[in-house]
């Protein structure tokens, strides 16, 4: 531990000093982490890597972690693991927040339209392949239904280009803004 980990989880050094790396992470991710130990105690010395949630003192915001864990290997490794005793294992853990935010930010991107926030056509072909497959499976029919609004292509066009994303904002009362906040509470 030192004074960085202590910084960005808002905890104090004795607050996590004797603590289980498992109180940190997500509760949804502690199983991804209890197979990345198991790996890493069973791999001979190689690392072991794994992306995980990490949950700040007061909970405000998820910060992400690439947590790296290899075995230790010397002499006396062995004697040192076994019921109630510690992992015999080195860690580190490099903040990936940032990098997860900008992911997500581009994913996000790629897949909606920037003035309304709506799925765009990617993510509508995305979406359509993967009901047809799951009709054909189960033997059913997907339905798909358009709407149509005279001129917001237009519109659309125009205002994407010039990057007005307050065009669509909550506080914006124009007729297409809460269009096209309608389909998404659906």
């Amino acid at each position: 531990l030192n004074s960085k980990v202590c910084g960005v989880l808002a905890y104090s050094l004795d607050a996590l000093i004797g603590k289980h790396i498992t109180v940190l992470v997500e509760a949804s991710e502690r199983p991804a982490l209890d197979y990345l130990v198991e790996r890493a105690m069973t791999s001979d010395g190689e690392v072991q890597s794994l992306d995980l949630a990490i949950v700040p003192h007061h909970q405000h915001e998820q910060r992400h972690f690439e947590i790296s864990l290899w075995k230790v290997v010397d002499g006396s490794a062995e004697d040192q693991v076994g019921p109630g005793l510690r992992y015999a294992i080195y860690g580190t853990a490099r903040d990936i927040t940032e990098r997860v935010q900008a992911e997500a930010v581009i994913n996000f991107q790629a897949y909606h339209d920037l003035l309304t926030g709506l799925p765009n056509r990617a993510l509508f072909k995305d979406r359509l392949s993967v009901a047809v497959a799951n009709a054909k499976r189960s033997g059913t029919k997907p339905a798909v239904m358009f709407i149509d609004l005279d001129r917001f292509k237009i519109i659309n066009d125009s205002y994407s280009v010039l990057n007005l994303r307050n065009f669509a904002s909550p506080n914006n009362n124009t007729r297409y803004s809460r269009i096209s906040q309608h389909p998404a509470q659906c």
